[in-house]
């Protein structure tokens, strides 16, 4: 993503799949590494019920960042994440 992109991204809602964290993306740099406002770690299990779980200011490292995306607001707020289950998402692991 060029700088433009990435600057028009800046105060905007994101999602970062960690274990699911979204809120305001405060800030950048030309690694990647991402500073978020208002984070919240959403955990989807496979029975229970799925909970968020504030986090507040959050750094996360550029080497830990794939893909960086925008958050239809709306759209989340018309999901009703108590009925959600899902598997837990698969580690990365070593590639050898």
């Amino acid at each position: 993503m060029d700088e433009l992109s990435w600057g028009k991204l800046a105060h905007y809602e994101i999602q970062c799949l960690m274990n699911l964290a979204n809120r305001e993306l405060k800030g950048f740099d030309q690694t990647c590494t991402l500073i978020l406002k208002k984070a919240v770690e959403r955990i989807i299990q496979k029975t229970d019920v799925t909970e968020d779980v504030p986090l507040g200011l959050y750094i996360i490292r550029g080497s830990d960042v794939a893909v960086v995306g925008e958050l239809d607001a709306e759209r989340d707020d018309e999901i009703d994440w108590e009925q959600v289950h899902a598997e837990p998402m698969r580690g990365m692991g070593a590639v050898e």
